[in-house]
């Protein structure tokens, strides 16, 4: 199994792959333009590539503001190419996912919306409170299909409220989190014209 990354995306890919045993071979990083952008003739050639080897072409992160350029990958590109290959779309917007608070830059992320997955971070662009992280999944039950333990002792069904939707322990590795989406609420609460005016 091989992924595809901008050869500008963020360390955390061979990291990841690294963690999962994949190793950080199978992590190829694509070539991008003269504009830090991701360059789609280039990922095409890798994804046929890794074809002809025999390997298995299974995701294409893109990237949504490279940490040194702040380029944005080409977004509807990359997502008709993964439709093409069959392949997991993932868009790493931790940096420039808040353009979409914005009427003027949130063009940039046209195409996100067709993602699978997506990572934002709204203590880079939008100044909430370090740490504040989200892992957006167009598919609200893949999480628990691939971390549930299904443990009893934790997890009882006969909660006053809908356990499916709100116990998110055993959706992910960790069973408890931080509730980083408390800042961020918090923030809008208190500050969202502020911050509407500032981005725009």
């Amino acid at each position: 199994m091989v992924m595809f990354v901008s050869e500008d995306a963020h360390y955390s890919f061979k990291k990841l792959a690294s963690f999962q045993g994949m190793g950080g071979n199978n992590v190829i990083g694509v070539k991008v333009d003269s504009r830090g952008k991701m360059d789609m003739g280039e990922l095409r050639k890798e994804v046929e590539n890794a074809l002809q080897k025999g390997q298995e072409p299974f995701l294409v992160a893109a990237t949504a503001a490279t940490t040194v350029l702040g380029a944005f990958d080409p977004l509807e590109e990359i997502a008709a190419i993964c439709t093409e290959y069959k392949m997991w779309y993932h868009v790493d917007a931790a940096w420039g996912g808040g353009s979409l608070m914005s009427q003027k830059r949130r063009h940039l992320l046209n195409g996100i919306e067709k993602a699978d997955s997506v990572t934002w971070n709204p203590h880079k662009l939008l100044c909430a409170p370090q740490q504040c992280s989200a892992f957006l999944l167009k598919d609200d039950k893949i999480a628990s299909e691939a971390h549930a333990a299904n443990a009893a002792y934790l997890f009882q069904k006969d909660k006053f409220y809908d356990a499916s939707k709100y116990d998110t322990g055993d959706k992910h590795i960790q069973c408890g989190r931080r509730a980083d989406v408390f800042k961020i609420w918090l923030m809008w609460k208190a500050k969202v014209s502020l911050i509407i005016r500032l981005i725009n």
